[in-house]
């Protein structure tokens, strides 16, 4: 049986079966049930449009926002984060910092992620990079800052968390993400 034919036997209206197990049931995407298939003759149409240079809709002056390109920094500002992975022996997270002008990256893999590992990782950065760190990127996660609802209170106050004593010691400046409030 043809797939348009098998295509005809969908029934929308069937309470029982919902479309996607009929297509499953009957060996079609459901992508040709809701967009209608490409006549045969379309990319014959487009060639003899693009002979004649009316292929494409005519560019509008300031439709498009312009690209903006990351401010030119000198060699030195890192970008660092974490991810989990999963493998087969559990959860391991891996540390990545790159940096934004020369594109080198650096990645270290660790059992526990805090405070600690982070530290260690901003440490072993500074002994494999080539050339001084000046600034690091990081987001507001519990491994680089204390957490928002603590930044003004007692401990912020008087303790600095321990990636920002490395940073301290090494004169780097430790910026952090914005915060986008969830709406």
């Amino acid at each position: 049986m043809s797939t348009p034919d098998r295509r005809g036997m969908l029934d929308r209206a069937d309470m029982a079966l919902s479309i996607r197990r009929q297509c499953m049931l009957l060996g079609i995407a459901r992508s040709g049930v809701y967009r209608p298939p490409r006549p045969s003759h379309a990319s014959s149409l487009h060639r003899c449009l693009q002979r004649n240079g009316i292929s494409r809709l005519p560019e509008v002056e300031g439709s498009k926002p312009s690209k903006k390109k990351f401010k030119a920094y000198p060699i030195g500002y890192f970008h660092i984060d974490i991810a989990e992975l999963q493998t087969a022996e559990g959860k391991l997270y891996l540390y990545v910092a790159i940096d934004r002008t020369s594109k080198f990256a650096f990645v270290q893999l660790v059992r526990k992620p805090g405070r600690t590992s982070a530290s260690a990782f901003l440490e072993a950065l500074i002994a494999a990079v080539p050339y001084k760190i000046h600034t690091v990127l990081t987001d507001n996660g519990i491994q680089f800052t204390f957490p928002p609802r603590y930044a003004g209170g007692p401990t912020a106050r008087y303790v600095t968390h321990m990636f920002d004593m490395r940073c301290q010691e090494n004169g780097i400046e430790h910026r952090l993400t914005e915060v986008v409030p969830v709406v």
